[in-house]
């Protein structure tokens, strides 16, 4: 017999193929009926199908779990007692706990600039590959000019720039910029852990009193 914690939960699979369908859709309409869909990036949109899904699914489940479904009732609870008051303090709160992470800064300067270099290092990369990879974005020459581009969002046309400006080489380096920070962060933390893992190695030397 097959135990029940070992089966699909039935509504986070609901959920994660409404997600999927959504992806698929976006994919359909914003890359006007795959016109402007890359076949090259075939693998990176099953990978946010997948990861789409699995989100989905996997939130689904933390909020059926008995802990998990209680910590979101309260939750709700309390936003919703002082309601207007809560909503005009979210912008300050995303500003200063999602983006700059202050509480992570009254730890620690060099541990709060490695979240940072990552976290800004993931989303600009997520900014620019899931756009791409949905066939949102593309990039078309402006007349018969081979240095000059348009960025189109579907069927919108938006900013043109040319390809030897800074917004140019940003443009084109986007994902290289995103690789160095997430470096940069990913050494700083690889430097602290070698550090108190040498720290925490030494002997430990105690004062001995005389007698």
């Amino acid at each position: 017999m097959t135990r029940s914690h070992d089966r699909l939960d039935q509504r986070g699979v609901a959920w994660g193929a409404v997600g999927v369908a959504i992806v698929i859709a976006l994919t359909f309409i914003g890359s006007d009926r795959l016109v402007w869909f890359d076949a090259a990036l075939v693998g990176y949109l099953f990978g946010v199908v997948f990861a789409v899904f699995g989100v989905l699914y996997r939130y689904a489940v933390w909020l059926r779990r008995p802990p998990t479904a209680m910590l979101n009732r309260r939750g709700w609870d309390a936003f919703r007692q002082r309601k207007a008051r809560n909503v005009a303090a979210l912008p300050s709160l995303v500003a200063t706990q999602l983006l700059t992470q202050g509480f992570i800064r009254r730890r620690s300067r060099s541990r709060w600039f490695a979240h940072q270099l990552v976290f800004w290092g993931c989303i600009l990369a997520g900014l620019v590959t899931i756009p791409l990879t949905l066939g949102l974005l593309h990039f078309e020459s402006v007349g018969q000019r081979a240095d000059r581009y348009q960025v189109y969002v579907s069927r919108v046309g938006t900013m043109k720039f040319d390809a030897d400006s800074v917004v140019g080489w940003f443009t084109f380096h986007a994902l290289d910029v995103a690789a160095v920070l997430v470096l940069g962060g990913v050494f700083i933390f690889l430097r602290r852990r070698l550090r108190e893992q040498g720290v925490g190695s030494l002997p430990t030397v105690r004062s001995v009193g005389c007698c």
